[in-house]
């Protein structure tokens, strides 16, 4: 899992620009699934045939987009001004590696000289739009590469800290979709539809496609900060939370996690609610209201623009989902 984890981590996914990550999907997952297809929006979807055939496919869903930024102006010195993707805080990205454009041009974000600034303005954050990405280019090379619009995303390699720590770019889609990638490497429990979606960090606009399709029930895989007293801890499991901040579960989908987690003796950690918004918020609310759910990786930075993960917790998660569809099979 570990080797498909970094694959995917390593594919530039801005939200809005997921196209290389779903072709990679694609290619891994059409050798094991019965159908793959892709919608108007975007988002791949990948049905399996179960030991146990359902009226309608029991549905997993996990993202397929990272923080990124977008290119807004090309200066005369050929710096690039840029607008962010997602909630990346200004705070964590200066002098951030980056790759722009289809190329992955290799950049580096940049600040005005700090002795060409005045006394008072060292003490304040700067403005995303005082920032700019050089790519150590005049303006005629840049425009040869770089247009207004192209999207970008933060350069980080893949790192192992530690024993269990793992640092890199996109571990919510990473693991999410790896992990849903590994249930097609045997017959599932029962029909299954897995859901990978676009856009998940700029409005959950994927999910609100995909919610259309016919699903028994649907369960999300995201990431939670482990930032807080209140939140999870990296290294203890996955997290199943009764709500996060504007949805409340299905209790029959978190029972199962909860019952599948004991029948596989997986340490879990079990939360009142989590801060954050999964795509389980637009299939809960949107339409006839979806019986849906939402299992998270904790995750350290989670909104910054790279992240701190532990792999035990993310091959928990795997085995979870296994755990989940057996459930399923034996009601």
């Amino acid at each position: 899992m570990l080797e498909m984890i970094k694959k995917l981590s390593l594919v530039g996914s801005p939200s809005g620009d997921e196209h290389v990550i779903r072709n990679a999907i694609r290619d891994m997952a059409a050798p094991m699934a019965d159908r793959v297809w892709t919608d108007k929006l975007g988002n791949l979807l990948v049905f399996k045939a179960g030991k146990r055939s359902l009226p309608k496919p029991v549905a997993i869903s996990a993202y397929m987009d990272e923080p990124g930024f977008m290119i807004r102006e090309i200066t005369e010195e050929g710096l690039l001004r840029f607008g962010m993707i997602s909630h990346t805080g200004v705070y964590s990205i200066l002098g951030k590696k980056v790759l722009v454009g289809e190329k992955r041009l290799p950049g580096v974000i940049g600040l005005r000289p700090i002795h060409l600034t005045e006394r008072d303005d060292r003490k304040k954050l700067p403005r995303e739009e005082e920032l700019y990405i050089d790519l150590g280019l005049d303006r005629k090379a840049v425009e040869a590469q770089v247009e207004t619009g192209d999207t970008g995303v933060f350069a980080q390699e893949f790192l192992r800290i530690g024993s269990h720590l793992h640092y890199c770019t996109g571990a919510g889609k990473a693991v999410g979709c790896s992990a849903l990638l590994k249930l097609l490497e045997e017959t599932p429990a029962v029909d299954l539809l897995l859901i990978f979606t676009v856009q998940r960090l700029v409005g959950n606009r994927g999910a609100y496609a995909a919610a259309g399709e016919e699903m028994e029930s649907v369960l999300c895989v995201d990431a939670c900060p482990v930032e807080g007293d209140s939140q999870g801890k990296l290294g203890k499991g996955p997290v199943v939370p009764v709500m996060e901040k504007n949805t409340v579960f299905s209790q029959g989908v978190r029972q199962r996690l909860l019952d599948a987690g004991k029948a596989e003796h997986i340490s879990l950690q079990t939360l009142g609610s989590v801060d954050g918004k999964s795509d389980a918020y637009v299939y809960r609310t949107a339409g006839i209201g979806m019986n849906a759910g939402t299992v998270y990786l904790p995750v350290r930075g989670l909104d910054g623009p790279a992240q701190l993960w532990d792999l035990r917790d993310a091959e928990a998660l795997g085995a979870l989902l296994r755990g989940y569809l057996k459930r399923m099979e034996a009601e």
